[in-house]
């Protein structure tokens, strides 16, 4: 039986590893706030499962953990390409609990099937939950969690005034006279909670600047189902490649919560390229430094997923 769980735990079920300073949460957030998260998002662990969990390679997974000499502030361990595990493999993730909570590392558990919610209910987790195990629906949300907390601790104390778009026009635009010339060619427009900027598979017509607020791109999946893609607050920009490349629009675009946005039409756009020529040049540097900075952000990020 030992040979056999020696053998079992060299099975590893870990598809990826990675930290918070290399996997985010589809949140923008704005520099300052990724710069806390880079620096202190080393200290979050994700752990992304794959196959059957049974009792040896669960041992093979609590050893690896175990064997971290670097302190974590939390633990992410998704569950989503996991296809079942035994009763003794949810018993062993007991001892990921005991470990966490020794070291004051929250756990966060993500992607269970409601199979896998009943079997890890009928271990005992769902009687834990409120000293420190939490459950997600996917790695995206719980990762928005773990940000959350790390920024929150990290501004403790401290009054950060919001990041506005039109501050942001400082470094494309190089006085306050084209500032407001350029602002003349938008709408502005307050939305309330639950309205929305972007229709899916409408015909890209304008891009949105967010001022203030929060919004959500949604990739709508039919049968009333949708899916997040990404979560942005005020100075971020949106829907610019489809007004770029007159497409139909690949996702909504929903107001969270009041939010104000001001709108550049594909119409003014043009206009500003025939009355100001220098103006029009100067926005599409900033397009550019705005789609390679995510390019970028993506490349990274893949990089780690497929090395």
């Amino acid at each position: 039986m030992s040979i056999f769980v020696a053998a079992c735990s060299k099975i590893n079920v870990i598809k990826q590893a990675m930290t918070g300073a290399e996997y985010h949460s589809n949140v923008d957030r704005d520099p300052r706030s990724r710069e806390i998260l880079n620096e202190r998002g080393r200290a979050v662990l994700v752990l992304k499962l794959d196959g059957f969990l049974f009792f040896g390679t669960v041992h093979g997974l609590v050893t690896h953990i175990q064997a971290d000499a670097t302190r974590r502030t939390h633990l992410v361990i998704d569950f989503k390409d996991v296809v079942g595990m035994d009763s003794s493999a949810v018993k062993g993730l007991a001892k990921l609990y005991d470990h966490c909570r020794q070291r004051d590392c929250v756990l966060l558990l993500s992607g269970l099937s409601p199979q896998l919610k009943r079997d890890v209910a009928n271990a005992g987790f769902d009687a834990v939950e409120a000293a420190g195990v939490h459950f997600f629906d996917d790695a995206d949300q719980a990762m928005e969690a773990c940000e959350d907390e790390i920024l929150a601790l990290a501004t403790a104390g401290t009054k950060i005034a919001p990041i506005r778009w039109r501050d942001q026009l400082q470094s494309a635009l190089s006085s306050q006279e084209k500032i407001g010339t350029f602002m003349a060619y938008l709408d502005m427009r307050d939305y309330e909670g639950g309205e929305i900027l972007i229709r899916q598979g409408e015909l890209a017509r304008d891009m949105f600047f967010i001022e203030s607020g929060r919004i959500t791109a949604r990739l709508e999946l039919g049968a009333g189902k949708a899916m997040r893609l990404r979560t942005m607050g005020g100075g971020t920009t949106v829907g610019e490649i489809g007004c770029y490349l007159g497409q139909t629009r690949t996702a909504s675009i929903v107001a969270d919560v009041p939010t104000r946005a001001y709108r550049l039409s594909a119409e003014a756009l043009r206009q500003m390229e025939e009355r100001d020529p220098d103006l029009a040049a100067a926005l599409h540097r900033y397009m550019v430094a705005l789609l390679a900075d995510r390019l970028s952000a993506t490349a990274s990020l893949l990089r780690k997923v497929l090395s």
